[in-house]
């Protein structure tokens, strides 16, 4: 064991070996298995954090949070501009409510615009902006030619 941690860390002194790999050595006897976490090997490992992005699992705190971050975006789409966001909230409602106006009921509104009826209530229950315009028929309405 001292031999094969020389090769990693030439530095080690015997004594500072066996204080490190006592504790392992002691699970491995006893049969059962020892697991070094994910920082800890990344530490004895000087993983860096460049390095870490193109690991799977063995990666910090922080480049888990990256990753959460990251995915949640390409989830989210491109729409990740808050006015983007809500100029289209604002034109579905928009669209629900000329759609309401119109006389169609809850039902034949999200089979119209191809979103789920509570979908239908959340946007009836707030009135228009009044700058808002509703989206062209390609993102909005559906009609038979295009269902």
């Amino acid at each position: 064991m001292a031999e094969l941690a020389r090769q990693f860390t030439p530095t080690l002194r015997p004594a500072e070996v066996r204080c490190a790999t006592a504790t392992a050595l002691a699970k491995a006897q006893a049969g059962s298995p020892y697991r070094f976490s994910n920082l800890r090997l990344i530490e004895l490992l000087d993983i860096q954090p460049e390095e870490q992005r193109h690991l799977c699992t063995l990666v910090d705190p922080d480049e888990r949070r990256r990753r959460k971050e990251e995915a949640g975006r390409q989830r989210h789409g491109k729409q990740s501009d808050r006015a983007a966001y809500e100029a289209n909230a604002a034109a579905k409602r928009l669209m629900a409510h000329t759609l309401r106006a119109a006389g169609l009921s809850n039902p034949q509104i999200a089979d119209s615009m191809g979103i789920p009826l509570r979908s239908v209530k959340e946007l009836l229950r707030t009135p228009p902006s009044p700058v808002a315009t509703p989206p062209h028929t390609a993102g909005g309405l559906r009609t038979s030619e295009n269902r």
